[in-house]
């Protein structure tokens, strides 16, 4: 009787458990490659935007370019806490292990 609860209760936990690690990898790994993408574009357009100032072609008002991208990466952290405290409070185990998973999917990809 006690070992059936005891078996009952140890499977309902493992399963939010690994079920959460499984989509926090996915998540973590394609993530990482997505991000990897993002910043090399980023990163391309204004190596581009430089070599066309160089050059004399266009003019940059490179103050103006800093506070907007310090303003929307500010926004976005903001954002991204708040999701995360969001799954932390609502899931629970299912929370822990997608947070374990995300961070093991974020390292291998």
């Amino acid at each position: 009787m006690v070992t059936d609860v005891l078996a009952n209760s140890i499977t309902s936990s493992n399963i939010p458990l690994t079920g959460g690690a499984l989509f926090g990898f996915a998540s973590g790994y394609f993530l990482k490659k997505i991000l990897k993408f993002i910043i090399f574009s980023l990163g391309g357009m204004v190596l581009v935007i430089g070599c066309l100032e160089l050059q004399k072609w266009i003019s940059v008002n490179w103050p103006v370019v800093e506070h907007q991208t310090t303003t929307i990466a500010e926004h976005v952290a903001h954002k991204a806490y708040a999701v995360t405290q969001h799954i932390g409070s609502e899931l629970g185990a299912a929370a822990a292990g997608f947070t374990i998973g995300l961070f093991a999917g974020f390292m291998k990809g």
